[in-house]
């Protein structure tokens, strides 16, 4: 499974401040999309680490299984939607949802001083989101093909 180690931004040095951080997973409808989606993803990543506001990014990418995760902190969540509205983050953002079979987000605050966030923490953190949301959709009666 490659992994892009944390990878320090423009604003990496926020030891006592604090900070915001997102966690993502994208799973991908099937294996035809998974090219066009690693070549996006590294894009965006590599778009990160220039974006104002970036303290930290990582990548993590499961191809086989149709799936990609990223964790990243930023100074601000006005900083991180900076960013995602700015090409070629923005317009890579449209055209992998037609390949896209769920998406999940989370943010949550730290200090500066936590960083890097793990994996695991990570992952637990959008696994618990993504469990909270189906069972939203469950009460509701809708079923939980996209839980952003």
């Amino acid at each position: 499974m490659p992994t892009i180690p944390w990878r320090g931004g423009p604003d990496a040095r926020t030891e006592g401040a604090q900070i915001t951080v997102m966690a993502s997973r994208f799973e991908l409808q099937n294996a035809r999309a998974v090219p066009s989606f690693f070549v996006a993803s590294i894009t965006a990543w590599w778009q990160s680490l220039h974006a104002e506001g970036c303290v930290g990014v990582s990548l993590q990418a499961r191809p086989l299984a149709r799936e990609f995760w990223t964790v990243s902190a930023w100074t601000s969540k006005e900083a991180l939607y900076s960013y995602a509205r700015t090409a070629p983050h923005t317009g890579s953002a449209r055209r992998q949802t037609a390949g896209m079979k769920s998406s999940a987000f989370v943010f949550w605050e730290v200090r500066g001083s936590a960083l890097p966030v793990s994996w695991t923490e990570a992952k637990r953190k959008v696994r618990e989101q993504v469990a909270r949301q189906r069972a939203a959709s469950d009460e509701r009666g809708g079923g939980p093909e996209r839980t952003t």
